[in-house]
């Protein structure tokens, strides 16, 4: 009886066996399926043992060595970049953010090489990496890794914050200056949330969007623009589809944290008619950012990387707007008191 039973297990087992080889083989989707969320399992294995050594002990040598070990298994898996990576990122991520001291960041160094090793175009891997040489006292090799971070993402600010205190370190005010005016006057780049949309496709500083309120109006839509001027006041002029009521407007934005955006005036426009309009004509309000009412003219300081609207009320209806232009300046807040950072020379 026994032995029945384990027969018809076995042969049941072979079964399962066969139909979910054959399932894999003919059926890509299903494939496509069972490899994802085995990936998924496997990074959460690895996210939530490596907690372990991060929550109930200050352990980045333990941390570090299961990070060590997860790569070396998604070696395993393909060469190169692998589904892993993500997981291997977020880990390393999480792990970094933790990292306080010079010695954790000299322990965590052979996790920063080999994120690096797998795929070269990780920013922050490099950013990393610059730590750690920083702390070996290998400014040279610092610098490589920083010069490769911007070129990766010119407008991220954090190897450009490295690179100051090694260049004032080292008593070179040129590079310390290079670095000031890279940063000041870089627009290319951003940051691409993985778990969720953005508007513009990421966290950039290129983009900008007008939407004309009250919705109510006809054939409504969001305007974009493409191609901010940092550092100097421009006109950024928006045309509806159509003649339109309005009472005030939207801005659309996905900036990095750190930037300023002044508004000097707004003026609205038609074959008849062109008002102006200034800060006390204006009632101002945003989701995230703050407004530094200190000036004569609208200042908002943009504080984090989240999909941002700033709300205009013009406190009154202009009929028939055929144009709007905003005169604005947008700027990137200072990264060092040093005066080199404070009066630079824009890069032509």
């Amino acid at each position: 009886m026994i032995g029945k039973i384990c027969k018809y297990i076995i042969i049941s087992v072979l079964i399962l066996l066969f139909v979910l080889t054959l399932l894999l083989t003919i059926n890509s989707s299903f494939r496509r399926t069972i490899f994802t969320n085995s990936f998924a399992a496997i990074n959460l294995y690895y996210i939530v043992s490596i907690q372990t050594h991060l929550k109930n002990r200050y352990d980045v040598e333990g941390a570090s060595n299961k990070l060590l070990n997860y790569i070396e298994f998604s070696k395993k898996i393909a060469n190169g970049k692998s589904k892993l990576l993500h997981g291997i990122y977020d880990a390393t991520k999480l792990v970094e953010s933790k990292a306080s001291t010079k010695q954790d960041y000299l322990i965590l160094e052979n996790v920063f090489e080999s994120l690096v090793d797998i795929d070269p175009t990780l920013y922050e891997a490099r950013v990393w990496l610059a730590k750690s040489y920083y702390y070996k006292k290998q400014n040279h090799d610092s610098l490589l890794q920083i010069n490769k971070a911007i070129e990766i993402s010119p407008v991220q600010d954090k190897p450009y914050r490295l690179g100051l205190k090694i260049a004032r370190e080292e008593g070179d005010e040129e590079l310390f200056r290079f670095y000031c005016d890279k940063y000041k006057n870089s627009t290319f780049g951003g940051n691409s949330p993985r778990y969720k949309e953005s508007y513009f496709g990421g966290n950039v500083i290129t983009k900008i969007a007008l939407e004309f309120y009250p919705r109510e109006n006809s054939n409504q839509k969001i305007y974009t623009h493409s191609g901010i001027i940092l550092n100097d006041y421009f006109d950024y002029e928006f045309v509806p589809v159509e003649p339109i009521n309005i009472e005030g407007v939207n801005i659309y934005l996905s900036f990095l944290p750190g930037i300023t955006m002044d508004i000097e005036e707004i003026i609205l426009s038609n074959s008849t008619m062109s008002k102006k309009l200034i800060k006390k004509n204006i009632f101002a309000s945003s989701k995230f950012s703050f407004i530094n009412n200190n000036k004569d003219y609208l200042s908002f300081y943009i504080s984090d990387e989240n999909d941002e609207i700033i709300n205009l009320n013009f406190n009154n209806t202009f009929e028939n707007v055929e144009k709007i232009i905003l005169k604005m300046k947008f700027s990137k807040l200072d990264l060092t008191n040093h005066f080199n950072c404070l009066r630079y020379e824009k890069i032509n």
